[in-house]
């Protein structure tokens, strides 16, 4: 089944496009001529994101790929700021040592810390690398005094050395050495589905280390429905409900399950051959969402720094949290369900299930914590447009508060017929609580 239509994307398209979409250099150099301009991250955040569109990054770790470099680049804005920082509730963030004090540009020094955490995360590191001139050009044609180069170069790289040294101590390297998921053959336990029939993704990312987040919190009390193949059960009826919806979508709610796909692994299929969709990872939407926000209030870069650090740190420690859950339960898809059940042996979704445990949906927990973030710091009826997805030749999306974006983010889970609707009402209710825990420590909440 079809369920919508893709553009065929390049690395060089997406630079080209995520350009148009994300910001506008022209419009920042004919009026930038202070330090407090944004324009520098978010040029920087949209040309990380094309690196990991190009890369299929899953969702998990392309939040890890976020967070780092928004944290570095925060911590140098930061730095004059009164207040409480949000690294400041980080229990393990490191003393950062900032040697000889020298006059700097902040923006600068900011921009060169995250440009250079970035490198070292992301797999394709030549294009990004190639972009950054790009920047340095932008900052010499605002004005920026020459000599404060070469001190802001050294700042930057300072803290982000550090930054780098403390984040390969979050298990992620230790990850990679662990053995691969064993599928479980119990009733009700995930199988891979097709059409890759891909091995399960990051079985061990529960082990990463979080940001803020040392337990469960309280978390440990969310599980799946008891599964049961008994037609009358709780859990079949469910299954149905969802064969029901997803196979009788109305317009508009295939279009809000195309809208809120986000699925890196989607594969295009021609005959014997097999190719990968690409599709922004639920992280990266929401901090476009973030982005979107700051823009619309036109917030200087130490605010804006501020949402994007502290919506991209919810945005990991949510994935941690989420995905310990899948593969504690590792729960069985509907897809599967259905199938193998009688409802309907040759059955697909609107949408291609991603290759993970279905419980709880994760793009309910991502979108509920990001959601009640933004929430925070924008209020409870921020309207806005939502144009990350025209990218991918799908429509603007209106939203009345950040909280209608992700009730229909979790609902969309269910028209696309991958998600079981308590696990998107359980996952909207972990979001927020990770959201709620990671407020009420860093005590940014208003």
């Amino acid at each position: 089944m079809k369920a919508h239509k893709y553009l065929k994307v390049t690395i060089l398209n997406i630079f080209i496009i995520l350009g148009i979409i994300f910001s506008s250099a022209g419009n920042s150099r004919a009026v930038f001529q202070k330090e407090d301009d944004p324009y520098p991250l978010f040029f920087l955040q949209k040309n990380l994101t094309a690196i990991l569109i190009n890369d299929n990054i899953s969702p998990p770790a392309a939040a890890r790929d976020y967070v780092y470099p928004q944290l570095a680049a925060y911590y140098i804005l930061s730095l004059q700021v009164s207040g409480k920082k949000i690294y400041d509730s980080i229990r393990h963030f490191p003393h950062i040592r900032l040697g000889d004090k020298e006059v700097y540009s902040r923006s600068l020094a900011a921009a060169y810390a995250f440009y250079e955490v970035a490198r070292k995360i992301i797999y394709t590191e030549q294009p990004f690398v190639d972009s950054f001139p790009v920047l340095l050009d932008w900052y010499t044609k605002k004005g920026l005094t020459p000599s404060l180069f070469a001190p802001s170069k050294k700042m930057g790289e300072a803290v982000a050395e550090q930054i780098i040294q403390w984040m390969n101590g979050d298990g992620f390297i230790e990850t990679r050495r662990m053995n691969k998921y064993v599928l479980q053959t119990a009733p009700g336990k995930w199988q891979p589905t097709a059409p890759g029939y891909f091995a399960a993704v990051e079985p061990h990312w529960g082990e990463i280390r979080p940001l803020f987040i040392s337990t469960m919190n309280g978390l440990q009390r969310f599980s799946p429905k008891l599964f049961d193949t008994a037609v009358q059960s709780k859990y079949y009826q469910e299954a149905k409900k969802v064969y029901d919806i997803a196979s009788n979508l109305t317009n508009e709610q295939k279009q809000i399950a195309a809208f809120w796909d986000c699925n890196p692994f989607a594969l295009r299929t021609s005959g014997h051959v097999q190719q990968f969709v690409k599709k922004m990872s639920p992280g990266a939407h929401w901090l476009h969402i973030a982005e979107i926000a700051c823009k619309k209030k036109q917030l200087g870069i130490k605010e804006a720094s501020r949402v994007l650090a502290l919506t991209a740190a919810t945005i990991f420690d949510a994935f941690i949290q989420t995905w310990g859950m899948k593969y504690e339960f590792s729960s069985i898809r509907p897809e599967t369900f259905i199938q193998q059940s009688g409802m309907d042996a040759g059955w697909q979704p609107f949408i291609q299930c991603p290759p993970f445990p279905e419980f709880p949906s994760g793009h309910a927990v991502i979108s509920s914590a990001s959601a009640s973030v933004l929430t925070n710091f924008f209020g409870a009826g921020f309207q806005y447009t939502d144009d990350t997805e025209t990218f991918f030749g799908l429509p603007i999306r209106n939203f009345r508060s950040f909280k209608e974006a992700a009730a229909e983010a979790s609902i969309s889970r269910v028209y696309g017929g991958i998600h079981y609707p308590s696990s998107c009402i359980t996952g909207e209710r972990i979001g927020e609580k990770v959201a709620y825990l990671i407020l009420q420590k860093t005590t940014l909440k208003k």
